[in-house]
């Protein structure tokens, strides 16, 4: 029987998924409204977009509040380029669980094998937002399952921002959650633009 290694993206997606459902740190109560910020924009007109100075705060947290709740019933799928590995993260009702297999996945993450360890590693120091389109894709149903999917690729970098805590010599070392929630938007709406950006210059060509 083969063991599974240390650094495997088996063991790495599992290591991933026991944080998200324990979420020690609360990750997913910052991550989850920003993704369905975006989700929003997404469903927004051209027509809407000019108006949206006029809306009021109730207003803008209705629309939110219209798109599917992130994270309660997608899988996301985790495909090596070179090999036949694959493993996907599912979620049900907020909780989720690691198969070994990709079956109907809303979301694809496709590169190679110890890319996407690395990507999903918190200790490995890999940019999702650098490599993305370069070193792997993300490919989606729908544009919202692509949103999450790049939430979740996020959840490894602030997990490790929440272990490492907050460098205390900083101005804003006292409000924690305030730098791990402008992290998160950081992250995510560049990647999101990259990724939108990416798909352009494909019908282009």
């Amino acid at each position: 029987m083969n063991e599974e290694k240390p650094r495997s993206l088996k063991v790495i997606l599992k290591t991933i998924i026991h944080e998200i459902n324990t979420d020690t740190y609360l990750l997913m109560e910052y991550l989850t409204p920003i993704v369905n910020g975006c989700k929003a924009a997404f469903d927004v007109t051209v027509e809407e977009a000019e108006k949206l100075h006029q809306l009021d705060e109730e207003q803008i947290s209705s629309r939110i509040q219209a798109v599917s709740a992130s994270y309660s019933s997608k899988s996301f799928c985790f495909k090596a380029t070179d090999s036949d590995d694959e493993f996907s993260i599912v979620f049900s009702r907020g909780y989720c669980k690691l198969y070994n297999e990709c079956t109907d996945a809303d979301a694809v993450i496709v590169g190679p094998y110890d890319l996407l360890a690395d990507l999903m590693n918190p200790d490995a120091k890999v940019s999702p937002f650098e490599n993305l389109g370069e070193s792997y894709d993300i490919h989606g149903t729908d544009v919202h399952s692509v949103v999450e999917a790049i939430g979740l690729l996020t959840f490894p970098i602030l997990l490790k921002m929440a272990r490492d805590g907050i460098d205390p010599s900083s101005l804003l070392a006292e409000d924690a959650d305030s730098v791990i929630t402008m992290a998160a938007s950081d992250m995510i709406t560049k990647m999101i633009q990259k990724w939108v950006d990416l798909r352009l210059k494909i019908k282009k060509v």
